[in-house]
């Protein structure tokens, strides 16, 4: 049985990493559970029997805090070693590059790039992350509340085909070369109406890499359990009518295809758990 492990120790959330467990476990045949850092720091005895490890949110200084050296060389070796496929969502996608920026340039072809590296990540990804992107979020501050939430249009790039999904403060991925996707990595989903890539897909030693700089576990029938909002403004409440209305499982299908898990795909839910009540 496939092994999948997503990681719940320092710097993750615990809500959103609740949610990814839940939806691949409903979603896929495989053995699916949380993994913490002083189990990925003590020695490589998990990636042993692991196939896949996810890293869903929150905050890469929390991560590279938990895990430390040991840790982050372990989860490194893992993947490009012992040929693990890493999913990362969100700052899960930041740990992976090679550089975290906290500021850069965002016209992707601009040759002058100024930047200022807040350290160094995993480097699975040669480039740098940046988020929020300004293309979706614009100039406002990250506030960390629902108002940093959008519901986004990308189109996935093997089908052509368009659907909504959840953003919260991903990252912009901009690859070192200049003028490239990164070589060994292919942008599987991009935010619509632009050259902007959602999801990468490419290889690092011998294991599989997935970067998502939106939530595919989000869906109309979960984000109540991720989002607590009892007393929305009208523009929140818009955002929430939206979700309830548009995010019906398309994001996280692209996710397991992606990860390389079609083959133990049992069903994805649709429209059953849709609230459309709240959109009258």
């Amino acid at each position: 049985m496939t092994t999948i492990r997503v990681y719940n120790g320092g710097g993750s959330s615990r809500t959103s990493v609740d949610l990814m467990i839940e939806m691949l476990s409903n979603n896929l045949d495989a053995d699916v559970r949380g993994i913490g850092s002083s189990e990925i720091v003590q020695n490589m005895a998990w990636a042993k029997e692991c196939d896949v490890i996810i890293f869903a949110g929150a905050s890469v200084r929390g991560f590279k805090k938990a895990l430390d050296d040991e840790g982050l060389k372990n989860l490194y070796n893992s993947v490009a070693q012992r040929g693990l496929t890493y999913g990362g969502v969100c700052a899960g996608a930041t740990l992976a590059v090679s550089r975290e920026a906290e500021s850069i340039l965002y016209n992707v072809r601009e040759k002058d790039v100024r930047r200022k590296l807040k350290g160094e990540g995993v480097g699975f990804y040669e480039g740098y992350g940046i988020g929020p992107i300004k293309n979706i979020a614009g100039d406002r501050p990250f506030e960390n509340t629902i108002n940093d939430i959008h519901v986004i249009d990308i189109v996935r790039t093997q089908s052509g085909k368009s659907h909504k999904a959840a953003y919260w403060s991903g990252p912009l991925l901009i690859p070192k070369e200049r003028g490239t996707l990164n070589g060994v990595f292919q942008a599987s989903a991009f935010l619509k109406g632009t050259e902007i890539p959602m999801s990468m897909v490419g290889s690092h030693g011998n294991g599989r890499v997935v970067l998502y700089a939106h939530h595919p576990e989000i869906t109309a029938w979960n984000w109540r359990g991720w989002i607590h909002a009892p007393n929305p403004t009208i523009f929140q409440q818009a955002k929430l009518n939206a979700m309830d209305a548009y995010l019906t499982g398309e994001s996280f299908d692209g996710f397991i295809q992606d990860l390389g898990l079609d083959h133990i795909k049992t069903q994805t839910k649709k429209a059953g758990g849709l609230n459309l009540s709240a959109l009258f």
